[in-house]
């Protein structure tokens, strides 16, 4: 399964708005459950997201295997960061694009770095 940064952030604000609690499953519309566990998994590896839970079985006693039902409880110090600096939307677009025309791809570490500084290009420009 590939990582899709799109997710990440929505997830990361999912988190932030507590729209959901510990137990309940994490919706983000357009995505189905399984890839949005397995992005929470990865956000948990990253260290953007704390207590994660994986429940063994869902719903009518269906078991899965592996990330199918993860569910985070909170975003951690590097969680809150990061969402800072993708907040606005014509900078996340912007770091997107550059990463894809310059990179190829979306390397998270490499991301974050243009974003921290698209960020504080635009402060310190006023």
């Amino acid at each position: 399964m590939q990582r899709d940064m799109d997710l990440v952030r929505q997830i990361l604000f999912a988190l932030e708005d507590k729209q959901h609690t510990h137990t309940d499953r994490l919706m983000i519309e357009g995505y189905e459950q399984n890839v949005i566990s397995y992005h929470v998994a990865l956000l948990e590896d990253a260290g953007l997201v704390a207590n994660t839970t994986e429940a063994k079985t869902f719903g009518g006693g269906h078991h899965f295997k592996g990330t199918h039902n993860c569910f985070p409880d909170r975003l951690t110090w590097e969680g809150h960061e990061f969402l800072e600096t993708s907040r606005d939307q014509g900078r996340w677009e912007k770091a997107k694009g550059i990463m894809i025309k310059k990179g190829g791809g979306l390397s998270f570490s490499v991301m974050q770095t243009l974003l921290v500084r698209l960020m504080s290009e635009a402060v310190l420009s006023k």
